[in-house]
């Protein structure tokens, strides 16, 4: 699903760039493909830099509801044991109302 995932950010984002510090953030995002609300290819990263895309994607793949961005932080992490419960907390507050 890595491979899947890069494929999708290399040419239409800047998340692959050098430059870019969201190679943890992906890793954690392709661990969690079966948690996916919607396929990377059809993703429309915004005009922004490798933040505010890194930010896009993260909803776009995890999120119905608006995400408060303090949250963001959690993929950063990777998959640490930290990392991983906070990763579960996004997706819980980006699903909230799903079940009610």
């Amino acid at each position: 699903m890595l491979r899947h995932l890069a494929f999708c950010c290399q040419d239409r984002s800047d998340l692959l760039d050098k430059r870019s510090d969201h190679t943890q953030a992906l890793i954690a995002f392709s661990a969690h493909w079966r948690d996916w609300l919607r396929p990377p290819e059809v993703w429309e990263p915004p005009d922004k830099d490798a933040t505010g895309q890194y930010r896009s994607l993260a909803r776009h793949l995890f999120a119905h509801y608006d995400v408060p961005r303090f949250l963001d932080t959690a993929w950063l992490a990777g998959l640490t044991p930290e990392g991983l419960r906070y990763q579960g907390w996004y997706k819980h507050v980006g699903r909230r109302s799903e079940g009610r």
